[in-house]
């Protein structure tokens, strides 16, 4: 009985996903024909944001490339993005948006868990 006890502690323990940590996420364009990946650390403490946005339905990670005026942010559904960091989803989608003084982009991407 002990041993069968333990066997199914053992299974209930590798059920438990780990914490996702970091991301690659790929946004492509048909239209302007390119495809671009990029890695992503979740925990990142340099991220200006990470975290509900104000509406509280969504979850942003923003950041700053350079001293320029530019930001960049994901921003994902709160609840698809609390499964993904759980480990519960392997991917998420959600939109990439950067802007700049002259210029505004925003596009979907794919990201997967690494």
């Amino acid at each position: 009985m002990k041993i069968l006890f333990t066997a199914m502690c053992l299974l209930a323990s590798l059920a438990v996903s780990a914490e996702v940590s970091s991301m690659k996420c790929t946004m492509s364009s048909q239209y302007l024909n390119f495809t671009q990946e990029i890695v992503v650390d979740l925990n990142n403490p340099d991220f200006l944001g990470n975290g509900p946005t104000e509406k509280g339905d969504e979850w942003e990670i923003a950041w700053s490339l350079s001293e320029c005026e530019d930001s960049t942010s994901l921003v994902f559904d709160l609840k698809e993005y609390k499964k993904f960091r759980a480990g519960k989803n392997k991917s998420i989608y959600g939109r990439l948006t950067h802007s700049e003084p002259s210029i505004s982009i925003e596009t979907d991407v794919d990201c997967q868990a690494l």
